[in-house]
């Protein structure tokens, strides 16, 4: 895979920038082929952001109550939990060899994100200007993509492959073979 390219999806408990992060996934794939690969997937330590101001809201929460019990069972599990800091320093370390990095709608989980990277004293692992919106691309066509894509929803991992191959799609059937 020549083109290494990241996409980056958060499961929260609210939906502001300064929301509790239950987990971060990521998948590294290339926008004008097939590949997808090194899938990452952290589950981050909630008390800890909730002591440095983290936020929870109830709509989130509500809106939690009513997924699939096997994604809440997962989604809230407090096994495998790290430390914030350590879950951002492994993603940087996993992001290291990207060109661009991808999320889904460029107001959530870029904001999310970088606010936690800032808020653990950690700097961000990519350029601002190399951040990529999947929505946009995918809106490029008149298609409902994802119901094209079997995958689990509402786990960060499992979305960034769906997201990722949402934009190989559009790629594809757009012929573009290149961006500069």
């Amino acid at each position: 895979m020549k083109i290494k390219n990241a996409m980056i999806d958060v499961e929260t408990l609210a939906v502001d920038w300064n929301a509790v992060v239950l987990t971060i996934g990521a998948v590294k794939f290339n926008p004008f082929t097939n590949d997808i690969d090194s899938k990452f997937h952290v589950k981050l330590d909630v008390d800890s952001q909730i002591e440095k101001g983290r936020v929870t809201d109830e709509r989130t929460l509500a809106w939690w109550g009513q997924q699939e019990e096997s994604v809440k069972a997962k989604a809230f599990s407090p096994n495998g939990r790290i430390d914030v800091g350590e879950a951002l320093d492994k993603l940087s370390e996993w992001a290291g060899d990207t060109h661009r990095v991808w999320c889904q709608g460029p107001s959530f989980d870029f904001p999310i994100v970088d606010s936690l990277y800032r808020q653990y004293d950690r700097q961000i692992p990519w350029k601002f200007w190399n951040q990529r919106d999947a929505r946009t691309v995918t809106g490029l066509l008149a298609e409902d993509i994802k119901s094209k894509i079997n995958f689990n929803a509402h786990d960060a991992a499992e979305d960034c492959v769906a997201q990722a191959k949402c934009v190989q799609y559009v790629y594809n059937k757009l012929g573009v073979c290149h961006t500069v």
